[in-house]
């Protein structure tokens, strides 16, 4: 696997995480 992937990979994985973590923050408001 090269570098770009697993940036590509990590960039894509943190911006998941941030949508659920928004949606979670809206749900709880």
């Amino acid at each position: 696997m090269e570098m770009d992937d697993l940036i590509w990979i990590l960039v894509m994985v943190g911006l998941v995480a941030a949508t659920l973590a928004y949606a979670r923050l809206c749900d709880n408001a």
